[in-house]
């Protein structure tokens, strides 16, 4: 199948009145009622609302999320609760999602759900592959849909549940649903206190949970049917303990640092945010303004996987930012990425039908249809990303912070020289050996300087020099979108246009560069040939230097232990750490796409949430990864 090609479901009823798939031909809820099936089935068989009061944080899992009826149920019945848990995580999976027209037509039946359904369907994602993070009431309910075969989402999902939805097509109709490997997959998830619900009593059901590890017992059915099934795992494993540090130290204040502190106070952690600058946004985040988009590639590798991902949740986080009413200056211009020649445009056109993206994600415009939606001739077709645009990072680094508020308290001018560990706290210090800030928790989010605070840690760094060159407005015909062709200039932003940008490897100068200067113009050349460049002002710009890894992913995740002995065939997830110490560096050139969604995925394993992405794109950042390639490299 191709790799981004969603296939939605088919909005149809059968002869009375239920929604059903033709495709598995079977109904998504009981004839006798889908929402007191979801009442009854599955939160009753699950001891809810009862199991989640007083907690600080309830799991649920359901594998097959279909219309999206349990997960409304249960967030009513949570609203409804006044001694419900202070956050409810809901994990859907779902391999077929509908469409959100099919879905508002679906919901009218069930108007005592509409605070809920109209919330969720403001918010319904693309139907991209992988994990997609709603968050509703201010964070307290979050719902983790994941477009996957359930087995795969399985396989890659990391999380503690305390509680299973078991729904799908009858076995008879989706086996798949049914199956050993994915009663395992729910065993490896839960804990000792883990409850089971579901309406199907099928003996074969019954032996394969038993098997994995549930013990399980028939209750009385719903409607028509004579019994359901209940169980709890019997796997001795206790549940992550919802948890999040007291306080934290961050240092940096760029985009990783200010994402970071953001997202660890919105968990109810104390954050101490550190800078040698004079205030956030100074480094390689202080350019005038980045632009964001998604990155298709031929065999959506883990780096497109990640910058998608980054993408769809930077656009949540901005939206989330206006309406709160903070002042963050970004606009979805759209970006078009213009092909290099004709061949090129020939492979943007069949690598897009190839993969099946969804047209709002990405589709493929001719010159003439580019030009008009530019607005100004373009010299060729490309890759159309509606939603992509730009952003100004000191803006976006300031609402954050505005909107953590007390919780993140900030010193400037503050260089940190040294860190360590003392009684449980991680302690930073400055050149004099002044303590600066004392914490349960550490995160380096200071580029590579984090590799002078961690030299054990042996990160592969490297600093790649880039110029942006501002232009001012009307030295440019007016445009609409940014546009890109290796290389890219945006539309005016505050009066500004942006044009960019070079990559001067091995090189350590911080100065404008004439040459770099000229290099930006052949970029120009080859995006708008038309342009006149002889009176282009020189001078007016801006260096920066990126700090990438080695594989030119981010580093992000719990520091490896270099100190605790350890052979090649460790698995990554059991690579000694060292307790409390975090980093979230090396965004490179893509700090805007990526800032956030690395965030979420540092603070997660921290506050001991569900991960918002797939554990093996989330490998693919760990930062012991280098440490264990090395080990498992052959001997010289």
């Amino acid at each position: 199948m191709p790799l981004l090609r969603i296939e939605p479901a088919q909005l149809a009823y059968d002869d009375t009145g239920v929604p059903c798939s033709q495709q598995y031909d079977d109904v998504y809820h009981s004839r006798a009622g889908g929402l007191a099936q979801s009442r009854q089935v599955f939160l009753a068989g699950n001891q809810l609302p009862q199991r989640w009061q007083g907690r600080a944080r309830y799991a649920i899992l359901e594998t097959g999320f279909g219309i999206g009826l349990n997960f409304l149920a249960t967030w009513a019945a949570w609203r409804d609760d006044p001694q419900r848990c202070r956050q409810l995580h809901f994990i859907a999976i779902e391999k077929h999602p509908f469409r959100a027209a099919d879905l508002q037509q679906l919901y009218r039946q069930w108007p005592e759900l509409a605070a809920q359904s109209e919330q969720l369907l403001a918010c319904w994602p693309m139907l991209t592959p992988g994990c997609h993070r709603l968050e509703f009431e201010q964070g307290q309910v979050v719902l983790t849909l994941i477009l996957d075969d359930v087995q795969t989402a399985l396989k890659n999902l990391a999380a503690s549940v305390d509680a299973i939805y078991l729904d799908g097509f009858a076995p008879a109709r989706n086996p798949d649903m049914w199956s050993l490997p994915v009663f395992k997959a729910l065993t490896r998830l839960a804990h000792q206190h883990t409850t089971l619900a579901t309406w199907c009593v099928a003996g074969a059901v019954r032996e394969g949970l038993t098997s994995a590890g549930f013990m399980v017992e028939k209750a009385p059915g719903f409607g028509g049917k004579k019994a359901m099934l209940t169980g709890t795992c019997r796997v001795r494993r206790t549940p992550a303990p919802a948890n999040p540090p007291a306080t934290a130290i961050v240092i940096g204040a760029g985009l990783a640092g200010c994402s970071i502190a953001s997202r660890l106070a919105a968990r109810g952690t104390q954050v101490e945010l550190l800078e040698r600058c004079d205030g956030p946004a100074q480094a390689t985040s202080g350019n005038w303004a980045g632009c964001y988009m998604p990155l298709p590639s031929q065999d959506d590798n883990l780096t497109s996987r990640l910058v998608r991902a980054g993408f769809l949740r930077l656009r949540q986080q901005l939206q989330a930012l206006r309406t709160q009413g903070l002042d963050v200056s970004w606009q979805e211009s759209g970006v078009l990425q213009i092909g290099k020649d004709e061949a090129n445009e020939q492979t943007q056109r069949e690598l897009l039908q190839q993969l099946g993206c969804p047209p709002e994600l990405v589709c493929y415009l001719d010159r003439l249809q580019a030009s008009l939606r530019c607005g100004i001739d373009v010299p060729g077709g490309g890759w159309w990303f509606e939603h992509g645009g730009w952003a100004r990072p000191a803006s976006v680094c300031q609402a954050l912070l505005q909107q953590a508020g007390a919780a993140v308290r900030t010193r400037y001018g503050v260089a940190v020289a040294s860190i360590t560990r003392q009684q449980g706290l991680w302690q930073a210090f400055d050149a004099d050996g002044a303590l600066l800030a004392a914490a349960d928790v550490l995160v380096l989010a200071n580029a590579a300087d984090a590799k002078l605070l961690q030299p054990d840690a042996q990160w592969p760094l490297e600093l790649i020099r880039g110029q942006i060159d501002y232009l001012p407005t009307g030295s440019l015909p007016q445009f609409t979108p940014v546009l890109c062709r290796e290389g890219y200039v945006m539309p005016a932003v505050d009066g500004v246009h942006v044009l960019g940008a070079s990559y001067d490897f091995r090189a350590t100068s911080r100065d404008w560069s004439e040459a770099s200067w000229q290099g930006n113009l052949q970029r120009l050349a080859r995006i708008l040939p038309q342009q006149e460049q002889s009176g282009l002002v020189a001078g007016a710009g801006r260096v920066g230097m990126r700090c990438v890894s080695g594989d030119r992913m981010p580093i992000v995740g719990a520091a490896p232990d270099r100190q605790v002995a350890v052979d090649a065939g460790t698995p990554l997830a059991q690579m000694p750490r060292i307790p409390g110490l975090y980093s979230l560096i090396a965004l490179g050139s893509r700090g805007l796409a990526w800032a956030g969604i690395c965030a979420d995925l540092l603070a997660d394993p921290i506050a001991g949430d569900p991960w918002i992405v797939e554990r093996d794109l989330a490998d693919a950042l760990d930062p012991a990864r280098f440490w264990l390639r090395q080990l498992r490299q052959p001997a010289s």
